[in-house]
């Protein structure tokens, strides 16, 4: 017999023999042996036989050949062709059925995954995560990806729904490593360092400085400026503009003026960007495990150490990870005590300044000409909310310096969180009669994290806030805000434990039938405490801080008719408890391993619903049934040795926390309100038939392999239909509110999940492609509440509105006619005909009257991925797809332009002689602002385009080497190169943007280079 690792060792008789060598799975092989020669055996999967594949759902483990539900795994083979310091990337676009929804992050949610659409209009729309058997609710970045053993995904209700009212958005099952018994000790090292390119700040197209210095001209030439001027909030204006002041005012001459404005029209502050606030990002990371175990005993002993420095310039990350685990064997085998600990520190720095920081104004962005240097190379001052004049002046009368120095800046902040994770697993399993066992579960789980925000006394930000609320008096300067640094520390703490006693009977009689069941009852509890407060004054060295008056009102010293200010307050707490308690039963048959029928039932009942007692807890349940047809008498199709036909039913839930059968409200302290008062602000009104959120699936599927296993896969159909789904309601208004939120609306939806492998050429070279394909479309079949503002609610909502029959996720645009051919000006249809009335087309009363493109979300997405081998030598290269969805261009805005703000590229492209209509659908430049023909133009059907495209994700090379004899140090080893986002390699939109990043920056190629080895 072998162990472990396949290795065995014979006595033979005789100088020589025939080895006959098995396992389930594969074909058998006969090799000849002889005495004193080691062999090294390979044996070839076997076409007539079911692969062995295991799969998880958190609460057993079970063959997927006796599997009815839809499951997709990731084994580690798969799981570690990518690189990255995290676990839930690793998972794109490898996984049929399962997308990432880029540049959409819903808060509250630990991921951006969505698996066969979205499940839910206003509740948690991301899967639930599950880590070694228990639900996990914390930093996903806690968990070290090198740790991981396998990940399974769980699609439909028969491999969901024991998972009750948290799976209706389906269950991502991660599963960490261990020994087996009787395994030799093993260890494993893994390094690699991951360099990605610094951001592209010219990714986004905008107006060169030329041209908005032009509109600076044109503006101040008709005056535009003269309000800014005369202003008492002294908002700053740019260099271009104090020149003009100045050249007006005769303080220097015109040429002077023209000469210094024309050397400003070359400078792009975006390569100050590139040299000043980005840099290549590197991440490295290091992995050692230790594993092994007896006969009685098995261990796992883990730790990681990750180091990332941001693209940011100022922002870094650390990483600790430490884990073990121990099985140990009882009672002659007929128990098991089973232990783990898992811990993680994080420290997260965040000291780089984003772009706002440098704004012009609170609400303008910096002018595109600013420079971060003089000629000299020396840290410029710029413009920055306020005149310079106004701040000369005050520096004279003894204020603190009001200057902005940029790369000054840059370190005078201290911001940083520090965060422990930690997970306390125990459990034993007890085997009472043969078949039948009993097991206890208990996690303990917790996390602290601890926020520090430090804004050095020295910093623009600090200098402005003791300076805004300075008084000047006869007798002095008066500051309640105290000159110090600003100091701002936070607290969350969260704790909890799960427990759960389960039954499990597995047992074959005659030969025939196999039952398998479980049965158990879990709770859980999950407490959040956390708490924020400010400290004005703080001195390091002594750790000290002053006391301020957050309550009265103080005058600007900017505007001394302002004067309502209070110092701004940062702080509050807030206490969450979220328990749980269920019960839950899962039983599966096979007759004669051709015919397999599976139900599950669970009942969870949670704090959050407690007026009616039968809303506390739902019932939801699952069936399915299964038929191995290869298996039958009657089946001979050796060019198909595998099909199984398969069909589950059944029901999942789900829960929005932000909602209670009570009555909710916000509560705010005086010195948080503009009255000075406290108050509370009812949240929603109190709703006793408050109820869980249902989601029924029916999946039907086939799953086939081909003769040799040249071609296998599965194809899936499911129908998904939302039942008492949390959406908004009206209310009469006599009650105080408009409207409130309850289970209001219903969703249906349809889709198709397709897996393919092919085996290409199988031996020293191979060649094996996979394909994967998915289709989701999620309705809306309920929603009580009609918008009222059609624009805003459609067409200025990224994902429009819920209406019925239209997709979850629409886009809609206003209808558009054009251009007019004379002047350029954007044109729409109103009742039939084509009207320049914007503030009638903007009023738009009619659902009917907008354009109806489709899905704001791929209704097709998937994967192909192709990898050859030669030897040693391994190459693999993966394409994603996304299909069938429309995004909203962003263009310029006119009333940027003509109020001197940079707007978008767009402007280059406008309309300017009759003709050009046939060329663009930007409209001319209006001699003056007209907002509501911006409006009608960025929300028309011309900005809407089809955002379909090809990605070239990722490829990844390969040298592996594995030991010929038994008894070397290094048991393999393999050196690889793994490079990501490579770019978009076909799209149907037109232009250079990405059409999933069409208005922020997107990920940057990276390249990654590691050595993974067991000894």
């Amino acid at each position: 017999m072998a162990d472990s690792l396949g290795r065995f060792r014979l006595n033979l008789s005789a100088d020589t023999a025939t080895l006959a060598v098995s396992f389930i799975g594969y074909q058998t092989k006969e090799v000849r042996a002889s005495v004193a020669r080691s062999l090294d055996i390979e044996l070839e999967a076997s076409s007539s036989q079911l692969s062995e594949v295991i799969v998880s759902i958190g609460y057993q483990q079970l063959p997927k050949e006796r599997a009815t539900g839809s499951f997709a795994q990731v084994d580690q083979k798969l799981f570690n062709r990518s690189v990255g310091p995290d676990v839930i990337s690793r998972l794109a676009d490898v996984t049929p059925g399962l997308i990432f929804n880029r540049g959409i992050v819903k808060p509250g949610s630990q991921t951006n995954i969505s698996i066969r659409g979205q499940s839910t209009i206003f509740a948690k729309a991301d899967p639930l995560i599950v880590l070694d058997n228990f639900p996990y609710t914390g930093d996903l970045n806690a968990i070290n990806p090198n740790d991981i053993e396998s990940v399974t995904v769980l699609k439909d209700a028969a491999a969901a729904s024991i998972w009750g009212a948290q799976s209706a958005n389906g269950v991502i099952v991660i599963t960490t490593k261990k020994a087996a018994y009787e395994q030799p000790l093993r260890v494993s090292l893994n390094t690699s360092l991951t360099v990605t390119q610094k951001p592209d700040p010219f990714y986004l197209p905008r107006m060169s400085s030329s041209q908005v210095i032009d509109m600076e001209q044109l503006l101040f030439s008709r005056g535009y400026y003269k309000t800014a001027e005369n202003s008492p909030g002294k908002p700053a204006l740019t260099p271009v503009v104090e020149l003009l002041i100045a050249a007006r005012d005769g303080k220097i001459s015109a040429g002077s003026a023209d000469a210094q404005i024309n050397a400003l029209r070359n400078v792009d502050v975006r390569n100050d960007y590139r040299k000043y606030l980005y840099r290549n990002s590197v991440n490295q990371q290091y992995a050692l495990s230790l594993q092994g175990g007896g006969k009685a005993s098995r261990f796992h002993l883990s730790a990681g150490y990750d180091k990332g420095l941001s693209s940011q310039i100022g922002n870094s990350s650390e990483r600790v990870t430490v884990s073990a685990n121990n099985d140990l064997t009882l009672l002659k085998g007929k128990a098991e005590l089973s232990t783990g600990v898992y811990l993680t520190r994080q420290r997260m720095i965040d000291n780089a300044l984003g772009l706002s920081y440098f704004n012009l104004t609170s609400t303008s962005a910096v002018y595109p000409y600013a420079s971060f240097t003089d000629e000299s190379g020396n840290p410029a001052r710029l413009s920055h909310y306020y005149r310079n004049s106004f701040l000369d002046e005050a520096a004279s009368k003894g204020l603190l310096n009001w200057g902005f120095v940029p790369l000054d800046e840059m370190g005078y902040r201290n911001y940083q969180t520090r965060q422990l994770d930690y997970r306390i697993n125990t459990g034993l399993r007890y085997k009472i009669l043969p078949g039948l066992s009993a097991e206890g579960l208990f996690q303990y789980t917790g996390s602290s994290s601890r926020g520090w925000r430090q804004q050095n006394q020295k910093s623009w930000t600090v200098r402005d806030l003791v300076n805004r609320f300075t008084i000047a008096s006869e007798t002095g300067l008066v500051r309640p805000v105290p000159v110090g640094d600003v100091l701002d520390q936070s607290a969350v703490d969260v704790s909890g434990y799960f427990a759960r006693a389960q039954a499990n009977f597995e047992k074959t009689i005659l030969e025939k039938h196999q039952l398998t069941a479980i049965a158990g009852a879990e709770v859980r509890d999950l407490g959040t405490k956390s708490n924020a407060w400010r400290s004005y004054g703080y001195d390091d060295a002594l750790g000290s801080f002053q006391q301020v008056d957050y309550l009265s009102t103080f005058k600007s010293y900017i505007n001394p008719a302002s004067a309502s200010n209070r110092i701004p307050q940062y702080g509050g707490m807030s206490s969450l408890t979220d328990r749980f308690v269920s019960y839950y039963a899962n039983a599966a048959y096979t007759f004669d391993g051709r015919y397999l029928i599976s139900a599950s039932g669970r009942k969870d009942m949670s704090n959050l619903f407690g007026v009616n007692a039968n809303q506390r807890g739902v019932p939801l349940y699952s069936v399915g049934v299964g038929w191995n047809v290869h298996q039958e008498k009657f089946f001979h199709a050796r060019w198909l040795p595998q099909l199984k036909l398969r069909a589950t039913y059944g029901y999942n839930g789900n829960i929005d926390r932000t909602l209670s059968a009570y009555t909710t409200a916000y509560y705010s302290i005086a010195s948080q309100t503009e009255i000075g008062l406290p108050y509370s602000l009812i949240r929603n009104p109190p709703n006793p038939d408050l109820r869980w959120e249902r989601v029924r699936m029916m999946n039907f599927g086939v799953d086939f392999k081909t003769a040799a296993g040249r071609v296998s896969g599965s194809i899936e159909y499911y129908i998904k239909k939302g039942f008492d789904l949390i959406g908004d309601a009206p209310l009469a208004p006599q009650t105080g509110l408009t409207s409130y939120r309850g289970n209001t609306a219903n969703t249906s939806g349809r889709g198709i999940d397709v897996l393919l492998t092919s085996n290409n050429f199988q031996g020293k070279f191979s060649w094996q492609t996979q394909f994967i394909l998915s289709y989701a479309s999620i309705k809306v079949s309920k929603y009580l509440p009609k918008s009222s503002n059609l624009r805003g609610d459609y067409v200025v909502s990224a994902n429009g509105y819920p209406t019925q029959g239209r997709y979850l996720t629409g886009m809609y645009s206003l209808p558009s006619a054009g251009l007019d051919p004379e002047n350029g000006d954007p044109r729409g249809w109103l009742d039939g005909k084509v009207s320049k009335n914007y503030s009638a087309l903007l009023a738009v009363a009619d659902l009917n009257s907008l354009v109806y493109h489709g899905s704001s979300r791929p209704l097709v997405f998937g994967g192909l991925r192709n990898t050859v081998s030669w030897r040693n030598w391994s190459l693999s290269a993966n394409i994603g797809y996304r299909l069938a969805y429309y995004v909203r261009l962003p263009s310029v805005l006119y009333s940027q332009v003509l109020t001197g703000v940079t707007a978008h590229g767009d402007f280059s492209k406008r309309w300017k002689q009759p003709g050009d209509e046939l060329l663009t659908h930007v409209p001319s430049m209006p001699a003056s602002t007209n907002t509501n023909r911006d409006l009608f133009y960025t929300g028309s059907q011309d900005l809407v385009e089809r955002a379909d495209h090809l990605r070239l994700q990722d490829i990844r090379a390969g040298y592996s080497w594995n030991a010929v004899s038994s008894g070397s140090f290094i048991r393999d080893f393999e050196i690889y190169a793994y490079a990501a986002n490579l770019g978009v390699i076909w799209k149907e939109m037109k232009g250079s943007l990405d059409p999933d990043f069409v208005d922020t920056t997107p990920p940057q190629r990276s390249i990654s280079l590691g050595i993974r080895a067991n000894f």
